[in-house]
C-alpha cells in the first residue's frame, strides 16, 4: 500500500528524483512479497509501480538526461 501511496506521490513530487526510485523499490518489494491467498489489491502494487516507473522517466527528461 505504501509503494501505492509513494506512485501516487510521485505524480507531484517528480522534481524530487527519490520519490520516484523510493516507489519503484517498495512496490518491487511489495509484489514479490504479495500472497494472493491472504491480500488482495494486487493492483496497487502494479498501477504504483508504473506510476514511479513513468515519472522517474520523466524526472530523467526533465532534467536532460534523456533525449
Amino acid at each position: 500500500m505504501w509503494g501505492f501511496i509513494v506512485g501516487i506521490a510521485s505524480t507531484f513530487l517528480f522534481e524530487i528524483g527519490l520519490i520516484p526510485i523510493a516507489g519503484i523499490v517498495l512496490n518491487i518489494i511489495g509484489l514479490s512479497k504479495f500472497n494472493s491467498a491472504k491480500e488482495k489489491n494486487k493492483w496497487m502494487g502494479i498501477t504504483g509501480l508504473i506510476l514511479s516507473g513513468v515519472y522517474f522517466i520523466v524526472y530523467l527528461y526533465h532534467y536532460g538526461h534523456l533525449g
